[in-house]
């Protein structure tokens, strides 16, 4: 929040601009390729999620699909891309109903990681309290550490400016005017940097 309400992003605005933002956009990807790839590799049902994300977003973003919906005291049919806005959710549940099948129809071996009724899963969600007030002190005294307090001031940096380089691309395929700084300024504080 400090950043946003000092005006510090303002004032770096002037320097953060598409050559800045690029390869920081691509160092983030490239950084979690190998993740990607080792939990993807972990079951082959990571590539039904894949090909239904893939699907959603390429070929059917903007197919605008009908609705029923209420406005002005009518019931109507109402088109809107759900596609479009929400492709991860989508596809999430698209990998899930695929694995709830082969669960219901006993197609995976019992310690397939694609089982949703694993005995560890169904234990841990039953002994899982409903609502949890933390605590002080609940995992330990505090601690304080430089290096992992500066690794986190470059990671919330990095964050900034991946959201100013999102503010002006925003504002480019919207066919507006970049922000202004002040604009920019209150939207980091609403993000909470």
């Amino acid at each position: 929040m400090l950043i946003g309400i000092t005006g510090l992003v303002g004032v770096l605005t002037k320097f953060i601009g598409p050559i800045t933002v690029s390869p920081l956009m691509l160092l983030l990807v490239l950084s979690s390729v190998d993740l990607c790839v080792q939990r993807i590799a972990k079951h082959w049902v990571a590539i039904i999620q894949a090909v239904a994300l893939f699907a959603t977003i390429l070929y059917l973003a903007e197919w605008r699909v009908p609705l029923f919906g209420y406005k002005n005291g009518k019931f109507r049919i109402i088109r809107t891309n759900v596609f479009g806005q929400y492709p991860y959710l989508i596809a999430i549940l698209a990998s899930w109903g695929f694995c709830l099948f082969l669960t219901l129809a006993d197609l995976v071996p019992p310690d397939s990681a694609a089982r949703l009724d694993k005995n560890e899963t169904i234990a841990v969600i039953n002994h899982a309290s409903w609502f949890r007030v933390p605590y002080p002190g609940q995992y330990g005294a505090p601690k304080f550490h430089t290096g992992l307090f500066l690794a986190f001031v470059v990671s919330a940096l990095t964050s900034v400016f991946e959201s100013v380089g999102d503010y002006h691309a925003a504002a480019r395929v919207s066919d507006e005017r970049a922000p202004p700084s002040h604009a920019i300024n209150r939207g980091i504080l609403a993000e909470g940097y």
